[in-house]
């Protein structure tokens, strides 16, 4: 929908001024009879109306030009309304083609237009973030990865503990699509935070069961274990109380949080003391 201030002027004007004329003539035929009486009032009126000039946007209260035109007086405002909420992603993208469309066809006819509207900065903020955005991710990883492989002396057991939170980072992505959740450029900055929170529950693991030795996966699974699960329901906790907000855009981060820190819990915490059970029975003399 748009709008700008000769939406609010009369139109057609020219068209329009034939049949006032014919309308002017008609009336001056009337016989006498009409310009007498209650009849004399109507007649002065019509004309009174057939004199009248169309008004311009001079005449227009000043309340409602300042809608239309800026401080200076110079050039106009046209007010354009999307037909769509503006937290929605997809909408923005569209919202923003249409906008920079807009201006190129203006551009075309030798019109100059600078356009003021927030949700095409967000579009143009979240395709910077779409732009950099996976480099940042495999920078986050590689960083992280680089970390537990300082801490282990080791890149081979760093990568034990590494992918199974990278499965869990997959597996949030899924969740995300289950539960049509999308990212927005208020909620892609969990996706980084997810990978430091996540990190700890299998380096702890790993860390335990090292110094307990093969065997002792029950019992690191039942203390160290349990600590990570009390860990990731306080970060859960922590991200989950923005659900009670009223912006989509926070209550999309504590969504995406919760299913990402659930997710790369189930990696870290259950599918990575398995993977090591079953390592360890593989590898002791005499296992089936």
């Amino acid at each position: 929908n748009v709008a700008w201030l000769g939406d609010l002027l009369p139109n057609d004007i020219e068209n329009k001024r034939p049949l006032i004329e014919r309308l002017r003539v008609a009336i001056e035929k009337l016989p006498k009879s009409f310009t007498e009486g209650d009849a004399a009032e109507k007649v002065k009126f019509v004309n009174d109306m057939i004199a009248s000039q169309p008004y311009t946007a001079a005449d227009l209260p000043i309340e409602v030009r300042r809608r239309f035109q800026p401080q200076q007086g110079e050039g106009t405002f046209v007010l354009v309304f999307p037909r769509f909420m503006g937290f929605d992603v997809h909408n923005l993208d569209i919202w923003g083609t249409a906008l920079d469309n807009l201006i190129n066809a203006s551009k075309a006819q030798g019109l100059t237009l600078r356009v003021l509207d927030t949700n095409r900065i967000a579009s143009r903020v979240f395709a910077l973030i779409r732009g950099d955005g996976p480099f940042i991710m495999i920078a986050a990883a590689l960083a992280v990865m680089g970390m537990i492989a300082i801490s282990l002396r080791s890149i081979k057991e760093a990568a034990q503990v590494s992918i199974p939170l990278f499965l869990g980072m997959l597996c949030t992505f899924g969740a995300m699509y289950l539960f049509d959740v999308e990212f927005n450029f208020l909620n892609v900055v969990v996706l980084p935070n997810l990978l430091s929170i996540a990190v700890d529950n299998s380096v702890h693991l790993f860390h335990r069961y090292h110094e307990e030795g093969p065997g002792s996966l029950p019992h690191v699974f039942r203390t160290t274990g349990l600590s990570a699960l009390v860990a990731t329901i306080t970060n859960a906790a922590g991200y989950g109380t923005l659900i009670t907000a009223h912006h989509q855009g926070l209550r999309s981060i504590a969504v995406l949080a919760c299913l990402g820190v659930l997710c790369t819990f189930i990696g870290t915490t259950l599918v990575f003391p398995a993977w090591l059970a079953l390592a360890e029975k593989r590898t002791t003399p005499g296992s089936s």
